[in-house]
């Protein structure tokens, strides 16, 4: 059994530590001097993620191997039945039969 005085202490000890605020001018420092130094940072080079640019079919393999596995998951789902059951026949269809008479809209 869990001890919950001494689960919720250290909990509460936790979150403590946790929102202490810290002195962040040496993160400060350390950019400022960075950028003195002519340091730019990364230089981004597209807005494209790795893999999902670049021209032709290869720009569109990722879009079609998704399509793929869909249709994999989807022919295996309907395959296996997993969705919705047999159709349950009732009587009632059975015995409907259409009539090929007309009736008198007035009666």
């Amino acid at each position: 059994m869990v001890d919950v005085e001494r689960f919720e202490s250290q909990l509460r000890d936790a979150f403590q530590r946790a929102a202490t605020p810290v002195d962040s001018t040496g993160v400060a420092d350390a950019i400022l001097q960075r950028a003195a130094a002519g340091d730019g940072g990364v230089a981004v080079r597209g807005a494209t993620a790795p893999g999902w640019g670049g021209s032709g079919l290869v720009r569109w393999l990722p879009w079609l191997g998704l399509v793929i596995a869909a249709g994999i998951v989807g022919g295996t789902v309907g395959a296996a039945g997993l969705l919705g059951g047999p159709p349950a026949e009732s009587p009632a269809q059975a015995s409907f039969v259409l009539l090929s008479q007309g009736a008198d809209a007035h009666a």
